[in-house]
C-alpha cells in the first residue's frame, strides 16, 4: 500500500510551482495559503482542497477566479513533472516482483484522481483509492481481502501511520522521510524509515 503526496510525489515541489504561477497574478504567499487553509476542509474535517475550490477562495480575496483556477489547472495537468526521481524506476521494480501495488491517497476525490492520473503512475497501479477522511476503511478492506499475504504500508505521516497500525497490527509500517515533517517526529516513531524508495527493498522479505 503506497501513500500518494511526499511518498511517490513531491508534493513540496507541487505546491511552490502553485505558488509561483499565483504571484505572477498579484497573489502574495501569505494570501496564497490563508485561502489554501480556507479550501483544505469542511466543516466536517473532510478533505476539500481542489483547483476549483482555491479558485473561488481566492475569489474572495478579490482575484479573478478564472484566471486562478486556469493557471492551477496547468500546473496539476504537468503533475508528472512533481514525481520524486526513483518513483517510476521502483515501481516498475514492484511490477517486475510481481508485487500487489494499491494506492490509498487522502483528498479531494476528482482532485486527487486527476493529479494521479497527471502525474503518470497508473499503469503501475493495480487499484487507487481515494478517501477524504481516513485511510483505515480503505486499509481494513485491503487487508479483508488478503488475509494470507504480506501488506506493507508505505506512508510519509507519522502519526496517520502509527493510528493505522494501531487498528491493523499485521500491517508493516515504513516511513517515507519527507522534508515537510520535522525529522524529529521520526526519530520518535521505532517503525522503519527510509529516505528513498528504493531504500525500501531492503526491507521487503521475498520468497
Amino acid at each position: 500500500i503506497l501513500d500518494f503526496d511526499d511518498t511517490l510525489f513531491n508534493t513540496q515541489r507541487f505546491k511552490d510551482a502553485r505558488r509561483a504561477k499565483l504571484r505572477s497574478l498579484g497573489i502574495s504567499d501569505e494570501v496564497c495559503y490563508s485561502s489554501y487553509v480556507l479550501a483544505r476542509k469542511d466543516t466536517q474535517n473532510r478533505a476539500t482542497y481542489s483547483d476549483k475550490a482555491h479558485a473561488q477562495s481566492l475569489h474572495s480575496y478579490g482575484f479573478d477566479s478564472a484566471a486562478v483556477l486556469s493557471l492551477l489547472e496547468g500546473v496539476t495537468k504537468e503533475a508528472y513533472t512533481f514525481l520524486f526521481p526513483d518513483t517510476i524506476n521502483f515501481l516498475q521494480t514492484l511490477k517486475e516482483k510481481k508485487e500487489k501495488v494499491v494506492i490509498v491517497s487522502l483528498g479531494e476525490p476528482d482532485f486527487q484522481k486527476k493529479k494521479i492520473e497527471a502525474s503518470g503512475i497508473l499503469p503501475f497501479a493495480d487499484t487507487v483509492f481515494v478517501v477524504n477522511t481516513s485511510k483505515k476503511e480503505v486499509v481494513k478492506q485491503i487487508i479483508v481481502e488478503h488475509p494470507e499475504e504480506s501488506v506493507y504500508f508505505i506512508n510519509d505521516k507519522v502519526k496517520e501511520t502509527e493510528e493505522v497500525v494501531q487498528g491493523f497490527p499485521q500491517l508493516t509500517p515504513v516511513l517515507k522521510i519527507s522534508k515537510s515533517i520535522p525529522i524529529s517526529e521520526y526519530n520518535t516513531s521505532y517503525f522503519p524509515k527510509v529516505e528513498t524508495l528504493f531504500d525500501i527493498f531492503p526491507l521487503i522479505n521475498y520468497t
